[in-house]
C-alpha cells in the first residue's frame, strides 16, 4: 500500500498540496467526513488551476470555462454560480482530456460522497452517511492519481507533442528522454496509454507518415527507441501496448522483410517475444534461421545475441558471426552486450591485421567487456595480444591493456600465471623485432602478487 506522505510529495500545484494535506490529516485523525469534503475541495482547486493553464495555452473551450470562473469570482454573491461550476468541473476536465473515462467515474463518486457528507439530508433515511476508512483512502488515492499528481496537459496536446518530437529532422536517441520526462510523465493515465498505443503502432506496423524526407521505416525505428526508454519507466503499460498491437490483424499482413525489421527493432525486449502470437513467433524463427547473412546484418538481428530472456534460436545466430568480415564484426560487437563482447574478444584480437584496428578492437569491444569477462577469457585475450604483433606493438596498446588489467585485477580474474606468461612473451617479441622498451609492458608488473615473504626452514 502506498504511503500517503510520499503521495503528497507528487502533488504539483502548491494550493492543491495544502488542501490535499488537510484532507490526509483529517483522514488520519479519524474525521472521515471532513476528509472527503477536503478531498473534493482539493480536486476542484486543482482542476480549476489546470483549466486556467490550458486557457493560457490557447485552448478556446478552456478559456471560455475559465472566463466563467473569473466572472464568478468577481461577483459578490456567487455561491449559486460556483455550485454550477463545481457540478460541471469534472465533465469539463474530461472534455479537455485532463482525465480519462475511468478517472472521471472515480471523481464523480468522490463528489457524490462529498455531498452525502456535507448534506446529511441527502442520505434518504433516519441514519447519516458514515464513510469507512477504506472508502476515504480509496477516494484519496483516486484523487492523487487522477488530478493532484498530474500536470495540466491535454491528451491531444500530448500526442501532438510526441509526434512532433518523433518527426523532428534532428531527432537523436536522447530525444526519447524529452518524450519520457517532458510529456509522458506529465500526462494522465489514459493519455499515457494512448501515447504508448501510437508508439507501438508506428514501431510494429510501420504506419505511413506524411513528412518530407522521413520514411515510415525510420519513424518506426524512432518509435522503438522511445518505447525502449519508456520500458524502464512503465514496463507494465509498455508491455500491454506492445501485446495489443502485436495481436492486431494488420500484423499478419506484414511481409517477411517487415517482420525481420520489426524483430531487429524490438527483439531486445522480452515483452516483444511474450506478446507475439505463437504462430507468428514460429514464422519469425524460421525467417531468421534461413535468412542470408546480409539480411541478418542489415536488420540488426545480430545485435540481439547475448540479451537474456530471448528465444534460443536468437543465441544460435552467434555461430554465424564469424561469416562477417572483421570491420563489420567489430562494428556490430561495439554495440552488443558485454557478454557477447567478452566471448568474441580474443578471436577479434587474433584476427587484427594492423595496429589501428587492434587498438579499435581493444577500445570498443575488449575494455567494455571488463565487467563480464571470465578468467579463461582474460587468459585468451592476453595470449591473443602476445601472439599478434599488430596488437602487441600498437601505440595505444600498453595504455589500453593497463586499463583492462586494472579491471581484471580488481575482479580477481587476472592470474599471475597469465600475466607472467604475457610479460615473458612481450619481452621476447620486443627484442626480436627491436621495438621500444615500452612494449615490455613493465607497467603491468604492479598487478603481480607480491612474492611470498615467509621464511622457509
Amino acid at each position: 500500500m502506498r504511503d500517503l506522505d510520499t503521495m503528497l510529495l507528487t502533488v504539483r500545484h502548491p494550493e492543491t498540496r495544502k488542501h490535499a494535506a488537510e484532507a490526509v490529516a483529517a483522514y488520519r485523525a479519524g474525521a472521515l467526513r471532513l476528509a472527503l469534503v477536503g478531498a473534493w475541495v482539493a480536486v476542484v482547486i486543482d482542476l480549476i488551476h489546470k483549466v486556467e493553464v490550458l486557457a493560457k495555452d490557447g485552448n478556446g473551450d478552456a478559456d471560455r470555462f475559465a472566463q466563467r470562473i473569473h466572472r464568478c469570482r468577481a461577483q459578490r454573491d456567487s455561491a449559486r454560480e460556483m455550485n454550477f461550476i463545481e457540478a460541471e468541473i469534472v465533465d469539463a476536465a474530461a472534455r479537455f482530456e485532463l482525465v480519462d473515462s475511468t478517472e472521471t467515474e472515480h471523481l464523480q463518486r468522490l463528489r457524490a460522497d462529498r455531498h452525502r457528507c456535507a448534506h446529511p439530508g441527502l442520505h434518504g433515511d433516519d441514519s447519516y452517511f458514515q464513510p469507512s476508512a477504506e472508502l476515504v483512502r480509496a477516494h484519496l488515492a483516486a484523487a492523487f492519481d487522477a488530478t493532484w499528481s498530474q500536470a495540466p496537459m491535454q491528451g491531444r496536446q500530448a500526442l501532438q507533442r510526441v509526434l512532433q518530437i518523433l518527426t523532428d529532422p534532428l531527432f537523436i536517441p536522447s530525444s526519447s528522454n524529452v518524450i519520457t520526462e517532458g510529456v509522458y510523465l506529465h500526462a494522465a493515465t489514459g493519455t499515457q496509454r494512448r501515447v504508448l498505443t501510437v508508439l507501438a503502432k508506428h514501431a510494429i506496423l510501420e504506419l505511413p507518415v506524411d513528412v518530407a524526407d522521413l520514411s515510415n521505416v525510420e519513424l518506426a525505428d524512432r518509435a522503438a527507441v522511445v518505447l525502449n526508454d519508456l520500458l524502464v519507466t512503465d514496463r507494465k503499460q509498455v508491455a500491454q501496448a506492445i501485446t495489443d498491437v502485436l495481436n492486431d490483424a494488420r500484423v499478419g499482413t506484414l511481409d517477411s522483410r517487415a517482420l525481420l525489421r520489426l524483430t531487429g527493432r524490438l527483439g531486445r525486449m522480452y515483452e516483444y517475444w511474450q506478446g507475439l502470437p505463437g504462430h507468428l513467433r514460429d514464422h519469425i524463427e524460421s525467417l531468421i534461421v534461413h535468412a542470408e547473412l546480409e539480411v541478418i546484418h542489415d536488420n540488426k538481428l545480430f545485435e540481439l545475441i547475448g540479451h537474456p530472456g530471448l528465444p534460443r534460436f536468437v543465441s544460435d545466430l552467434e555461430a554465424r558471426l564469424a561469416e562477417l568480415d572483421l570491420p563489420n564484426r567489430v562494428d556490430l560487437l561495439s554495440r552488443a552486450s558485454s557478454t557477447l563482447q567478452a566471448s568474441n574478444s580474443a578471436a577479434l584480437l587474433s584476427a587484427a591485421g594492423w595496429f589501428r584496428q587492434a587498438e579499435t578492437i581493444m577500445r570498443v569491444v575488449v575494455c567494455p567487456a571488463i565487467s563480464t569477462v571470465s578468467a579463461d577469457q582474460v587468459d585468451s585475450i592476453f595470449n591473443a595480444i602476445g601472439q599478434n604483433t599488430q596488437c602487441l606493438f600498437a601505440a595505444d596498446m600498453p595504455d589500453l591493456l593497463h586499463v583492462f588489467s586494472l579491471g581484471s585485477h580488481e575482479r580477481n580474474i587476472l592470474s599471475d600465471a597469465t600475466l607472467r606468461s604475457f610479460l615473458a612473451t612481450a619481452r621476447q617479441q620486443r627484442v626480436k623485432f627491436q621495438q621500444h622498451q615500452r612494449y615490455d609492458y613493465t607497467s603491468l608488473e604492479r598487478f603481480l602478487d607480491p612474492p611470498d615473504s615467509r621464511s622457509v626452514d
